[in-house]
């Protein structure tokens, strides 16, 4: 067994574990979360709002940040065809997943949908923000990556590359959409100082 499989298996049988002694308790809550950020829609509506709020640089930071690390995630997943964990029948998993009571979900497991996008959100806002708690902001993420291992929707590996896709996909973003606007602006005071001398 190589050690992404080691780790996997060791925190995918800790969360079993802890939904166990838990009474199942997380299981609600957190297929609600699943449910409320699926595709990311929840996120394009705030990036409309800052939109209609006069924050057009960080709208659309977050918009492609969140269209990019979409379409690298669709194609990691085709690329990959990665089943998801209560698939697994060999490690026990399919029937941890049926005392868990979770609902099925289809598509394959890596990278974590629901993980690159909140991480890309996330990272765009922490980048457009000028606040020192924006950083606390990281605590959504990590809440979202363990709400999908323990409905064993993905394995660990697939939550952290989903987190670096995420990551990149809004560094990426906020770099081009930043220098753009600032090309923009030079150019725009440019024409001005033109218009002046003329």
């Amino acid at each position: 067994m190589i050690l992404s499989e080691k780790f996997d298996s060791a925190v995918v049988d800790f969360f079993c574990a802890l939904a166990k002694n838990s009474n199942f308790i997380f299981t609600r809550p957190f297929e609600f979360l699943t449910l409320i950020t699926e595709k990311g829609f929840i996120y394009y509506f705030f990036a409309l709002f800052l939109f209609f709020k006069r924050k057009k640089k960080e709208s659309a930071i977050i918009f492609c940040s969140l269209v990019l690390s979409s379409a690298v995630g669709v194609i990691l997943k085709n690329v990959f065809c990665r089943p998801r964990p209560f698939l697994n029948i060999e490690n026990g998993y399919y029937l941890r997943w049926i005392e868990l009571n979770a609902f099925q979900e289809d598509g394959f497991s890596f990278p974590s949908g629901h993980a690159t996008l909140s991480a890309a959100f996330c990272l765009s806002l922490i980048l457009s923000l000028k606040k020192t708690a924006k950083f606390l902001l990281l605590i959504y993420p990590l809440i979202i990556g363990a709400a999908r291992i323990y409905l064993l929707a993905h394995y660990p590996t697939d939550v952290l590359v989903g987190f670096l896709v995420g990551g990149i996909c809004s560094f990426i973003s906020n770099f081009v959409i930043k220098n753009y606007l600032k090309i923009h602006t030079e150019k725009r005071s440019l024409k001005r100082s033109c218009s002046k001398n003329s």
